[in-house]
């Protein structure tokens, strides 16, 4: 999907936004984050309802440690 609708700053934060169907709660897309950004406990990827809810959180979003980054290899 485009991510143009993500403010430049916050791109490198952003692996892709995918259209999935059968998610939770009625979310119609999996967002993933970067290598090398998480959001909240080191979620790497989660089911969003909309764009909107997917900026909020990317720009929500934390560098991962190290120590992250390699359970995750």
């Amino acid at each position: 999907m485009n991510l143009e609708f993500i403010p430049k700053k916050y791109r490198d934060r952003v692996s892709s936004l995918e259209i999935e169907s059968g998610l939770i709660d009625n979310c119609k897309y999996m967002l993933y984050f970067d290598n090398n950004w998480c959001w909240g406990e080191d979620y790497w990827a989660m089911p969003v309802k909309s764009k909107k809810e997917a900026l909020e959180f990317i720009r929500n979003s934390r560098k991962r440690t190290l120590e992250e980054k390699e359970l995750h290899i």
